[in-house]
């Protein structure tokens, strides 16, 4: 798959897929798009991974997020995704960037190997990490 775009309230589940080299992000999710992503991967993309806005929500579930030239996931304006057992590794930015009053559940994930820090919230950022591997990049900002 070339990219996956979910928004206006829009649903459904992609299985085992494979989602490679966007020159965008590779998942995008807003506006109350509420998708459900199991054992895929979303890599290899020329900016972020996954984006959640504008209250998008979604849930990933036994995915690999690697090796994107941006950010793992961005996560802002309300965004809120569920996120569990899932890598988040190899980017060649932040593994996770949540601001502007982003939120998100991360549960049993591993955040590693990415080239800034794993990890990074500002800005009215609320996320939540449960059981959660965070290592690797360089000391937290």
């Amino acid at each position: 798959i070339n990219a996956e775009y979910m928004g206006d309230s829009g649903a459904g589940t992609l299985g085992d897929c494979d989602i490679y080299s966007n020159s965008k992000a590779g998942v995008r999710i807003q506006s109350h798009g509420n998708p459900s992503l199991e054992r895929c991967q979303i890599r290899d993309g020329r900016a972020c991974g996954v984006f959640v806005l504008n209250e998008g929500q979604g849930a990933f579930t036994n995915c690999k997020i690697i090796n994107n030239a941006l950010s793992g996931m961005v996560i802002q304006s309300s965004g809120n995704p569920r996120v569990e057992r899932t890598q988040i590794c190899d980017g060649q930015d932040r593994g996770v960037f949540v601001l502007n009053s982003g939120r998100g559940t991360f549960i049993d994930c591993e955040i590693s190997g990415n080239a800034r820090t794993a990890f990074f919230h500002h800005d009215q950022a609320t996320p939540t990490l449960r059981n959660c591997t965070v290592v690797d990049g360089p000391p937290p900002e």
